[in-house]
């Protein structure tokens, strides 16, 4: 990193003091040459010091392309950019606790290890069929063992989806009751606020 002053060169006048992270191909989040400019926070400092690297020949990202870049070098896969949407997104922080553990790339690798896993057991079974005399064929109940153990992981996988759907879409309740009963009482007690008059 570089430490130092940022100046306008068109005017030559002090920007800012400010800090200059170069980060070289591949080791950067899009798996290329990046430069991240570290300043001071103000407003005016941040939109004086773009628009200097804009008239520099710079041009502002889309939404969403850093990401992009990450998954077309092949830097994260495509639950984790998924991941990287809900961590932007969550609004509970149990929701972004999940989306977090799926940017680690525990996903990836759950659905890695079921596809390798069902790989080497179709790989046994045509081998065994291809080559009886070389390659022994599998026992029946070994083959429903190990789908039953795959189906199983499958499945779990699924139902996490769906809680992970409820966290990040929620649920929608109506709370339903004649007049005066204490639907409002009771809503107020449930988000330990008083937000129903």
């Amino acid at each position: 990193f570089y430490y130092g002053w940022i100046i306008d060169p068109l005017t030559a006048n002090i920007i800012d003091e400010g800090i200059i992270l170069a980060f070289q191909a591949p080791k950067s989040y899009t798996t290329e040459d990046l430069i991240e400019i570290q300043c001071h926070g103000g407003v005016n400092v941040t939109q004086k010091i773009l628009q200097v690297c804009l008239a520099q020949g710079a041009r502002l990202a889309e939404k969403g392309e850093f990401t992009k870049r990450a998954f077309l070098g092949g830097r994260i896969d495509l639950t984790q950019v998924e991941a990287v949407l809900d961590i932007i997104s969550a609004k509970t922080e149990l929701f972004s606790s999940l989306a977090a553990y799926n940017l680690s790339g525990k996903l990836s690798e759950l659905i890695n290890d079921i596809r390798q896993k069902l790989i080497r057991l179709i790989s046994h079974i045509e081998a065994s069929v291809d080559f009886p005399d070389e390659v022994d064929e599998m026992p029946y109940e070994e083959i429903e063992t190990q789908l039953t153990e795959i189906l199983e992981t499958i499945n779990k996988v699924i139902n996490k989806a769906s809680d992970g759907n409820i966290l990040k879409h929620g649920i929608k309740v109506a709370i339903i009751g004649k007049p005066n009963v204490g639907k409002s009482s009771l809503f107020n007690h449930l988000l330990n606020s008083d937000r129903a008059i």
